[in-house]
């Protein structure tokens, strides 16, 4: 009724004569496809990802796709889809691969999850500060190493998610020392 299939314009007062929204476009053309057997999918958690390479992993079985260039990648939160022109993705992220009837991908749906990496990464909260004094970092890093005086901190290296792995602090007397992993960011 909404799309004027059916005759409702008075019933509920859509202008039948406004264009479709892209988004509900594709949601009607994807549910006419798979009705038809036209459109298949292909759903499972990211096993591995290599260039334009993709392997989906479901229910202890890997599948490997080959995307072609220029296929549209949508991310979904909820029942919303919004396509981009590149998602981050991350290994363990839910996707469905859409390959039209010679099972050639013809789109991907990368599943955004409010509490995966992914999500957090891209998100507008996801990037913050957080500030200390030089006396109060004395105190956090007194918990792991006895130090008087704070003279300086240099990150020697970060892990994949860009936090820092190791950090080197220099102490009073120019005595320095590497704190790893977790108990910096504390």
């Amino acid at each position: 009724m909404k799309f004027g299939f059916l005759p409702a314009q008075e019933i509920d007062r859509i202008d039948l004569n406004a264009a479709i929204p892209r988004e509900e476009l594709y949601g009607l053309l994807g549910s006419w496809l798979r009705k038809h057997n036209a459109l298949n999918e292909a759903t499972g958690k990211i096993f591995a990802i290599s260039g334009r390479a993709l392997t989906l992993k479901a229910e202890g079985k890997t599948v490997p796709f080959n995307l072609p260039e220029g296929i549209p990648i949508f991310r979904r939160l909820g029942d919303r889809y919004q396509e981009y022109a590149s998602v981050p993705i991350m290994i363990g992220d839910r996707a469905f691969v859409q390959s039209n009837a010679r099972k050639v991908p013809v789109s991907v749906i990368v599943q955004a999850n409010i509490d995966g990496a992914s999500f957090d990464r891209t998100s507008s909260f996801a990037s913050w500060t957080r500030s200390y004094r030089a006396d109060e970092l004395v105190t956090s890093i007194n918990r792991r190493n006895a130090i008087q005086q704070l003279q300086g901190l240099r990150v020697i290296s970060v892990d994949a998610s860009q936090r820092i792995a190791e950090m080197e602090v220099t102490a009073e007397g120019e005595r320095k020392f590497v704190l790893r992993g977790v108990p910096q960011r504390a």
